[in-house]
């Protein structure tokens, strides 16, 4: 690849180096200090430098900061946590406190093209660079808070920025702001989490991303059963999703456990999830469109504006985990109601698997329903000879956005790959796909080489 070795050489000597010392105090995440009498605690004693003494006003009030895998902070004052200990004496209050993180992905990619297909020039930079702030207060029942903005291929993007109340009746929260909408099992995986470099391309051109809107969701005694449901309206520019521009859509999703054995490297679970989208206006726009699972490549299948009265799109999920083992899959439909022509059906689905050759699992989120992030039981340190968790991964996919006078385009798509989660914060991954693209004059073979170094705090 032209410039995939020489980059990750620097960028793995930057940030593999300094963890070859072994297990890092900052890996292992600790809970925010408590306050009991308006005084902060002080810091961790794996404070990246001495710790700052709580400092106090006239007005009584504190703030503290610490280094504890991310910039870790409190503020508050005595008073206001003396007032809601009175009037909410059994609540579990606490002072505002949070942390200020970083999500970086470097990638490149080559791409081979042939029989009539266009070329694609290869490509390597930022894939995202993330800058967020989470955090939590008590505010009549607890409250928790996003902030999060992207730099995403030299493009500036407002990701999730929320207010989630948690604790209501009926149901476990309530969620207000701009947030990743609840439909399909992969689109609801962190970006940091997924298998591939990629989502499915069906899953990028069905799935609404990132939206403005109000959410309840809930989850059952037994955490078997979630379910969550919002009303949306049209979020800012995306850099990946559905490109469909509406008054207001109707989203929801629902996922239950039939079986869920979790036991230390050898959990066993099967997943079953259905999610749906209801998108309505008087002159709404529908657009579903894809790149060939590869961020730097153009949108190689796009149905193009299409005036529709309503639209409605759903998913079905499945998926399944035993020990190092996992498999899962979704499929995708999507109905446009026309305005003055014949209604048009699309469709997509997707097949992956995944084989933890280190012996881990892929934990899971019962109260999201979702997978989340691997974490090695060795973390690579070459001093102890120890290297990581190493995962195989394979995928094939198919989209297919052909109907009637719309000639959108099909892709399908055959992906394997490599991931090495070397610490809980960095990660590395190597892709190969093959397929074919059938998109009018753009009819040919497509082959791509991708590769990520990713790191977080």
């Amino acid at each position: 690849m032209r410039t995939l070795f020489h980059d990750y050489v620097w960028i793995m000597v930057l940030l593999v180096c300094p963890a070859g010392g072994g297990a890092r105090a900052e890996d292992t995440a600790a809970p925010p200090p408590a306050i009991s009498d308006g005084s902060a605690v002080p810091a961790a004693t794996n404070a990246v430098a001495p710790a700052a003494p709580a400092h106090t006003s006239g007005t009584q009030l504190f703030w503290n900061l610490r280094w504890d895998n991310g910039l870790q902070y409190e503020l508050g004052s005595s008073r206001r946590l003396s007032l809601l200990k009175e009037r909410h004496p059994d609540a579990d209050v606490e002072p505002y406190h949070g942390r200020i993180g970083l999500k970086l992905q470097f990638d490149a990619a080559d791409y081979l093209t042939g029989s009539g297909a266009e070329k694609i020039p290869n490509e390597d930079g930022v894939r995202r660079a993330r800058l967020y702030t989470t955090g939590s207060f008590f505010l009549a029942v607890p409250a928790f808070y996003k902030v999060e903005a992207e730099v995403a291929n030299g493009a500036f993007y407002v990701r999730e920025t929320y207010v989630s109340l948690a604790d209501l009746p009926l149901f476990r929260t309530l969620k207000i702001g701009y947030f990743k909408a609840p439909m399909t099992l992969e689109g609801y995986t962190s970006a940091g989490d997924t298998l591939f470099l990629e989502r499915a391309a069906p899953v990028e051109a069905f799935g609404p991303g990132i939206v403005f809107g109000v959410q309840p969701a809930g989850v059952s005694a037994d955490q078997r059963l979630t379910w969550a449901f919002g009303w949306f309206a049209d979020g800012g520019q995306q850099d990946v999703s559905e490109s469909s521009k509406s008054l207001t859509r109707a989203i929801g999703r629902v996922t239950w456990l039939p079986l869920y054995a979790p036991e230390p490297g050898q959990t066993r679970l099967v997943h079953l999830g259905a999610s749906t989208q209801f998108m309505f206006s008087e002159q709404g726009v529908a657009e579903y469109r894809s790149r060939p699972e590869s961020y730097f490549a153009p949108r190689v299948v796009d149905t193009e504006c299409l005036d529709a009265k309503t639209a409605l799109s759903g998913g079905l999920e499945l998926a399944a985990e035993q020990g190092p083992w996992s498999v899962q899959s979704e499929l995708l439909v999507a109905s446009v109601n026309r305005v003055e022509a014949a209604d048009l059906l699309f469709y997509g689905f997707y097949v992956a698997g995944s084989w933890l050759l280190t012996g881990e699992n892929r934990p899971y989120n019962q109260t999201m329903g979702a997978f989340g992030r691997v974490e090695p039981s060795r973390k690579f340190s070459l001093r102890d000879g120890t290297f990581g968790a190493w995962e195989l991964v394979a995928r094939i996919s198919h989209l297919d956005l052909d109907d009637g006078d719309v000639q959108g385009g099909r892709l399908s798509l055959a992906t394997v790959g490599l991931n090495g989660y070397l610490t809980s914060r960095l990660k590395i991954m190597c892709d190969y796909a093959f397929g074919h693209l059938n998109h009018g004059a753009n009819d040919g073979s497509l082959r791509i080489l991708g590769g990520r170094v990713q790191y977080e705090f």
